[in-house]
């Protein structure tokens, strides 16, 4: 064999070594990483036998590039919780946004509380005054009761009345009105206390006014509340034929960056 022959040989034996040993070092690195499904290997004999390799995959869960929550705007579709915030705040408004005039009726009951609670107020504060102005100002001696009759009655010092008359005067008639030992100071004391009869009527009056108004206030809270509950059950009500036509629609899919799933709600009409 010349020599030009055997240097021939020699390198394609030298190919041949490199070419097997990347072969085994690209076979180890696939078996080192698990990612490869290897071919299946036949074995002497008669009866081939398989030798497979064990495939691991490794996934990454967690979401997906798409949003997994979908918004469906459905036409007619009224907020139950908004309704009844509406009502709460204006009785009668929840009901109107979801369809149903009769909050009107929610509305006008709320006007004729709030007109009464005024009305009643009002008229409280005037028995209340014409009360003051019957009895006049206690330091004044030709007042229906003044501080000189009742000293010149009892002989006690009226100084304790005059300062309580100066720091509260309502709390002062309340006492002159209701308190048998301040009796002394009403100018017909002798005759009988029809000054004072007059004076204690006006202040009923008055009272009698104030609990009507608080009475009214309590109807206002009612009236809320009611129309508050009402506003919900016709939020849900209206909401139901809806229901019926809702449907959700679940998607998975498996990309390369790992499994992921898709929550429509579909409505149709």
């Amino acid at each position: 064999m010349s020599a030009r022959a055997r240097s021939g040989v020699g390198v394609l034996l030298a190919l041949a070594s490199l070419a097997a040993a990347h072969g085994a070092r690209a076979d180890d690195m696939a078996r080192a990483r698990g990612s490869v499904l290897a071919l299946p290997l036949v074995t002497g004999g008669e009866r081939p036998e398989l030798v497979l390799a064990q495939r691991t995959i490794n996934r990454a869960w967690g979401p997906s590039d798409d949003s997994t929550y979908k918004e469906v705007n459905v036409p007619g579709w009224k907020s139950e919780g908004g309704a009844m915030a509406f009502s709460f705040m204006i009785p009668g408004a929840g009901q109107l946004y979801a369809g149903e005039r009769y909050g009107i009726l929610f509305m006008l009951g709320e006007a004729l509380g709030i007109y009464q609670v005024i009305s009643l107020m009002h008229d409280g504060d005037n028995w209340d005054q014409k009360a003051r102005t019957f009895a006049g100002n206690p330091n004044d001696t030709t007042s229906t009761w003044s501080f000189q009759n009742y000293q010149r009655r009892t002989g006690a010092s009226p100084a304790d009345l005059e300062v309580l008359y100066q720091a509260d005067p309502s709390l002062f008639y309340y006492r002159i009105g209701e308190d048998p030992t301040l009796a002394p100071g009403w100018n017909d004391y002798s005759s009988g206390l029809s000054s004072r009869d007059t004076f204690t009527s006006y202040r009923d009056n008055a009272e009698g006014s104030r609990k009507s108004s608080r009475a009214w206030r309590a109807a206002l809270w009612v009236n809320h509340l009611g129309a508050a509950v009402d506003a919900f059950r016709v939020a849900r009500l209206a909401n139901v034929p809806l229901r019926e036509n809702l449907h959700m629609h679940l998607k998975t899919d498996w990309s390369a960056g790992g499994p992921s799933m898709t929550a429509a709600l579909e409505a149709h009409f």
